[in-house]
Formats: structure tokens, sequence, C-alpha cells
């Protein structure tokens, strides 16, 4: 189902100044998932482990504030 563009007009006249093409989110998800089943299970279990080594970095993280 395709969305509507958009449109940004200016007030004196309503004629629109741009018109972009609607994201097509669908397509989009479909693409990033289609190129993550061409990943070998072992490219997938390095990224998994990335992600899990970045989680644990950002679990034990501390954030200080100093007033200057």
């Amino acid at each position: 189902m395709p969305l509507p563009e958009k449109k940004i007009s200016n007030n004196i006249n309503e004629e629109p100044l741009l018109r972009e093409p609607a994201a097509n989110y669908e397509k989009a998800e479909l693409d990033v998932l289609r190129q993550s089943l061409k990943l070998s299970h072992t490219q997938r279990f390095q990224i998994l482990m990335r992600l899990i080594k970045v989680g644990a970095m950002l679990k034990n993280a501390k954030v200080e504030h100093r007033q200057d």
C-alpha cells in the first residue's frame, strides 16, 4: 500500500513547493530481511556475539555528571 506524497507549501497561494515521494518502509524491511538471509551462520553468530558484548558494555557503563 503506497503512502501519499509529502507536500510542503507556502501559505500564500497553497501550491506545493516541494514534492517528495513517500517512503516505502515495507519494501525496505523486506530488503533488509533478504540481505540477512544471505549471511552464513558463522556471520550471524559473529554479529550476535558483537551485539552481546556491546550490550554488556552499555549495561556496566556509568554516567557521571559534573557541574562546572
